[in-house]
């Protein structure tokens, strides 16, 4: 009877000391299954980011449209002949209340000047407004090969008209080049 308990006894303590850890096969699965499930998080994080960032850009530029239409308008209502020319050659930056964040101000520039990403900036020997990405894994470079998208204010002609001389309809702020971005 001595050997009956004990060896019972002794089979229990196995079993438990057997539950209590994980092979090291289950180790194995289970730390896999969590960088897996990481490394998807972190590529939505990332995706996510970035279309933040484009949706950022494109909200400071449809705001940039909009203060060109109140620039012209309040033009109109003052009674003052709209030089559309001029107006165009504006920086329009100036059209807002407040900068965007990240402005770096006017620049001259002579090539790609070095700014810092997620960055607004006033080329004024081109007239654009540039504007560079942060994160561009879902961004076609530009010209370049820069992660950058630049802004020009156009002047709006009637069909067919190509010369300097003849009427200007209106104005326009878009992409000088279209981008594709996602």
């Amino acid at each position: 009877m001595r050997d009956g308990p004990t060896t019972q006894a002794s089979g229990i303590r196995r079993s438990r000391a057997r539950a209590a850890g994980f092979s090291a096969l289950e180790l194995t699965t289970a730390i896999a299954l969590v960088a897996i499930f990481a490394s998807v998080l972190l590529d939505r994080l990332l995706y996510y980011q970035e279309a933040y960032e484009k949706a950022n850009m494109e909200y400071w530029a449809n705001a940039i449209k909009l203060g060109l239409q109140i620039r012209v308008g309040h033009l109109i209502a003052q009674n003052r002949v709209v030089d559309y020319a001029e107006v165009a050659r504006e920086n329009p930056i100036g059209w807002l209340d407040a900068p965007p964040p990240g402005y770096r101000g006017e620049v001259i520039a002579t090539g790609n000047p070095q700014i810092a990403p997620r960055s607004w900036y006033y080329d004024r020997t081109r007239r654009e407004l540039v504007y560079v990405v942060g994160q561009s894994r879902y961004l076609l470079p530009d010209a370049d090969g820069k992660a950058r998208v630049h802004f020009r204010v156009k002047l709006v002609r009637p069909d067919g008209a190509l010369n300097r001389d003849s009427m200007v309809l209106g104005l326009q702020f878009a992409p000088v080049e279209s981008y594709r971005w996602f």
